[in-house]
């Protein structure tokens, strides 16, 4: 778990069971109606003139860990003012406090990265103060950041550095133990699960050696989540059972509510519902003593899930609704999400398809929201790197214009022959900067589509688009492992890249995208950019020429009793969200449910054949150049069951 806290508009989500919080609101929260009392009262003191300017900081500092939980713009100005008021008088304790929930500020309305530079300065003061438990929790936050970002290096320094810092005193053994947790949210991340557990363990014993109970509660449902993933569903009992039993000695009912939830999700694993709802009723109930409308929101939500899989459909429909009004009265996109595709299905089950379209249709239109929203920040920072860039140029041809101007107005009175040679200098050096930009252009062009990148060029951003019909094509070659064992690195990458060379070619004689590659995969995809309604077409003439060039590859490899690739090929049509990743290394992408489902074509598939979905096959059906078999309802790895189709050339 790496500690966060209580927040309304829950910016702590779950990764494969991992909590993400941030340590600084740990402690200081009450509920409700105690709570909105208390704020009315600070707030009538901080209005008199009359109370001394160290009264006032403090003031600030209990709104500002009261805020956070109920007005986070309320907060950052306090927040603000505590900044200032602690700079005018010298106070440094508060200004790193100040900038330390500003940071956090950052972080929970969606700009983690813009957060850093704040809990930079903010450590900075704590550790000229020596005030390690301030420290702490400004690395800690830091580190809450970076496993957004998964920002995996960074976040291991900044943990391991946190517990440099807490092995300084006795008192904070039980920030070690939450450090070390926060490494084992990391290698979780990394999906690598034996270094989790590891790390995890280290943090229970930490917290057992400062007898911290708390921590040693967080770090047991930890150890209980990774058993749930490894299947020791047994051990997963055990230990998180203890986990909510030291919760409930503690009496700490947000925390208890966790613990129920992960029992939950257990049980739900194990097929054992009626416990599940037995678990996830009582953290309901929690929630609503709370008034803690998203932890309402995610028990209903999974409450419905379970109803739904025991095929208890009306119920799971009203669990649902009530859950999506309360995710939206909360403003928890990521949950809100995951509430109109569970709701999509359900109408789906139901046979109310115009409800499922609806459904559907919101979740398409939030997603391409949501990923312009969360791309903004790195346009932004690409687009100030593009016009530096620009201006730095447009700066050098200026000035070299000028020289050329100043050696002419002096060429009446100097050496003319020395003016001359001068000026070709000029010309060259000004020739290399046009040539320098043409590169630059080029590689542009190598990374990103035509549009994407004159759009970048001409606008400094490229926003994401939600293209309602896209062809996804996915390869994959069979015996990838056993060939690699068979040759050298040398060879694989070279094979590898005669037949990724190929694929390129393919991709660009039939007008279609490549996305990336990824290991030995290839992606590409047909509608996008711009979209053009020969998608499908293209992308399966693209399919069944890559599986030809592999198949005639095969042929001759296996003359000379060489190993050879065999490949798998999936196409499926559905809407995608595109636009551009990163700052650094940036690539153009795609995303969506049609992604996956093409994925799943592709695994389900077979040697030397083109799978296709039926939302594919209802675009080509009536194509002359295509023959079709029809396979029946096929199962797909987290998909049921896909109706499929293999299709040929008749050529």
């Amino acid at each position: 778990m790496i500690v966060m806290g209580r927040i309304s508009r829950v910016k702590w989500r779950h990764v494969t069971g991992v909590c993400i919080l941030h340590l600084s609101l740990f402690l200081s929260v009450q509920f409700a109606s105690s709570q909105s009392s208390l704020i009315d009262s600070l707030e009538q003191v901080l209005a008199t003139d009359t109370i001394s300017d160290k009264a006032r900081l403090d003031v600030l500092r209990t709104l500002i860990s009261n805020t956070i939980s109920t007005d986070k713009e309320k907060m950052l100005a306090y927040a603000e003012d505590a900044v200032l008021l602690a700079r005018r008088t010298n106070h440094g304790h508060m200004e790193s406090f100040g900038l330390l929930y500003i940071g956090i500020y950052h972080d929970l309305t969606g700009k983690p990265r813009a957060g850093i530079p704040y809990l930079d300065s903010a450590a900075l003061i704590a550790e000229n103060l020596n005030d390690n438990r301030l420290l702490i929790s400004c690395l800690n936050s830091k580190s809450v950041i970076y496993y957004k970002l998964t920002e995996h290096e960074k976040g291991l320094e900044t943990n391991l550095r946190m517990i440099e810092v807490a092995r300084t005193d006795d008192l904070f053994q039980e920030y070690e133990s939450f450090a070390l947790g926060n490494i084992g949210g990391i290698y979780k991340q990394m999906d690598e699960l034996d270094k989790s557990t590891e790390y995890y363990t280290l943090a229970l014993e930490a917290a057992e050696k400062g007898n911290a109970k708390r921590p040693i509660a967080i770090a047991l449902q930890n150890l209980g989540n990774i058993k749930t993933t490894l299947g020791d569903y047994k051990e997963a009992e055990s230990l998180l059972m203890r986990s909510l039993a030291i919760k409930e000695e503690l009496g700490d009912e947000r925390s208890i509510t966790y613990s129920l939830q992960a029992l939950s999700g257990l049980y739900t694993t194990m097929d054992q519902p009626d416990k599940a709802v037995e678990f996830v009723t009582r953290g309901l109930f929690i929630n609503r003593k709370l008034n803690y409308k998203y932890g309402e929101a995610l028990s209903l939500s999974e409450l419905g899930k379970i109803e739904r899989n025991r095929n208890n459909l009306d119920i799971a429909q009203a669990h649902l609704v009530e859950a999506l009004g309360l995710a939206e009265e909360t403003e928890s996109s990521d949950l809100v999400m995951k509430l109109l595709k569970e709701l999509a299905g359900l109408h789906h089950d139901l046979n109310k398809h115009q409800e499922a379209y609806q459904y559907l249709t919101r979740y398409n239109e939030l997603n391409a929201e949501l990923f312009k929203k969360e791309k903004f920040e790195a346009l932004s920072d690409m687009r100030e790197k593009y016009e530096t860039e620009q201006k730095e140029q447009q700066i050098t041809l200026l000035e070299k214009d000028n020289q050329i101007q100043r050696a002419i107005r002096n060429s009446v009175g100097g050496g003319l022959l020395i003016t001359i040679a001068f000026l070709g200098v000029v010309f060259m050096q000004r020739n290399r900067i046009s040539r320098e930009k043409k590169r630059s252009d080029e590689l542009l062009l190598n990374i990103l589509p035509e549009e994407v990148a004159e759009e970048l060029k001409a606008k400094g951003e490229a926003e994401a688009q939600l293209i309602n019909q896209v062809t996804v094509l996915f390869t994959d070659f069979k015996g990838f492992t056993s060939m690699s064992e068979q040759l050298t690195p040398q060879e694989l990458v070279r094979d590898l890249h005669e037949c990724f060379s190929a694929f390129d070619h393919i991709c660009q004689k039939y007008g279609i995208e490549k996305i990336k590659t990824i290991g030995d995969a290839y992606m590409a995809a047909g509608g996008l950019p711009s979209p053009r309604s020969t998608h499908a077409k293209d992308v399966v003439h693209a399919a069944l020429e890559m599986a030809a060039f592999i198949e005639k590859g095969k042929d001759r490899k296996m003359a000379n009793n060489h190993p050879f690739f065999e490949v798998r090929i999936g196409v499926h049509t559905g809407p995608v969200v595109a636009g551009i990743v990163g700052v650094k290394k940036f690539q153009y992408d795609i995303w969506g449910d049609t992604v996956n489902t093409a994925s799943r074509m592709e695994s389900s598939g077979e040697v030397g054949k083109v799978n296709i979905s039926e939302s594919t096959y209802e675009l080509l059906k009536d194509h002359s150049d295509f023959a079709f078999e029809r396979r029946g309802k096929i199962k797909a790895k987290g998909k049921g069951e896909l109706e499929m189709l293999f299709v040929e050339s008749r050529k």
